[in-house]
């Protein structure tokens, strides 16, 4: 996945676990339409390799796994966060917040939009309406987008 993340111009900004926490513009400044583009070519891309890793892991025996995949765009605080004792470079702030609902929203297998990003995207870029989502900590519903 870090292959598939750099060659689409992300920069990964953390390890979560079993999640990878993906940022688009920072450190290299890009336009909204590009990011949320690169956003998602890097999904699509993402999630298709998760077939490879699935029939490799099938040839040793292990269960197939399936990846949410949660895009939005908006305003972060980004850089270098801390103190003497650790220092992260990260990205901060409620549209991250939002990204991270939207994945815990998201059905395996699938990558989900907010409506930001939707409107960013071109007519090429085929979603549907999954529906309208509250989710925590977030004030009001939530549209969310399946990108087909």
């Amino acid at each position: 996945m870090n292959k598939t993340i750099f060659t689409h111009h992300g920069t990964i900004d953390k390890f979560i676990g079993d999640a990878i926490m993906v940022i688009f513009s920072a450190p290299q400044a890009m336009h909204e339409e590009t990011q949320a583009q690169n956003a998602c070519h890097c999904a699509s891309a993402m999630q298709e390799g998760m077939v490879g890793v699935n029939q490799r892991w099938a040839d040793r025996g292990i269960q197939n796994v399936a990846m949410r995949i949660g895009i939005h765009q908006g305003k972060a605080v980004v850089g270098h966060f801390g103190s003497e004792q650790r220092v992260d470079y990260t990205a901060i702030g409620p549209s991250v917040n939002l990204a991270s609902r939207i994945e815990s929203a998201c059905e395996p297998g699938q990558i989900y939009l907010s409506q930001e990003v939707r409107g960013l995207l071109g007519p090429e870029y085929v979603t549907d309406l999954v529906g309208d989502f509250d989710l925590k900590g977030i004030e009001g519903s939530t549209s969310l987008y399946r990108l087909l």
